[in-house]
């Protein structure tokens, strides 16, 4: 199933047993979807452009533009936790397998494991 939005999205992630999907839009929302495309949540928490978004759990990253990691609650849609280090947009976000872990790339050519 589709959905219309608004504004180019610039990623997607998928929960591991495919229950979720998260989209990160050019509005500087992200938004949660259930399998069957209803959706869950719209936030938005970054300065600029979602660039980079993961699922785990219930748990999702995203990373903007604006050099920013946020990671929210899906069961609330509230903010957890921000990760600041890099210097420049994150680019990719991937949760390790057991989703204790949280890795991103950054326009500042780096890798960080959080």
């Amino acid at each position: 199933r589709s959905s219309d939005l608004s504004l180019p999205v610039l990623c997607v992630a998928m929960s591991s047993d495919g229950s979720l999907l998260a989209s990160g839009c050019r509005d500087r929302t992200w938004k949660l979807w259930d399998a069957s495309g209803a959706e869950l949540l719209c936030r938005k928490g970054h300065s600029d452009a979602v660039w980079a978004i993961a699922v785990s759990g219930q748990r999702v990253a995203t990373g903007g533009y604006d050099k920013n990691i946020v990671l929210w609650d899906t069961r609330t849609g509230e903010e957890a936790r921000r990760l600041l280090g890099h210097t420049s947009g994150i680019s990719s976000l991937s949760f390790s397998p057991c989703g204790a872990r949280l890795a991103s790339g950054s326009w500042d050519q780096s890798v960080r494991v959080w």
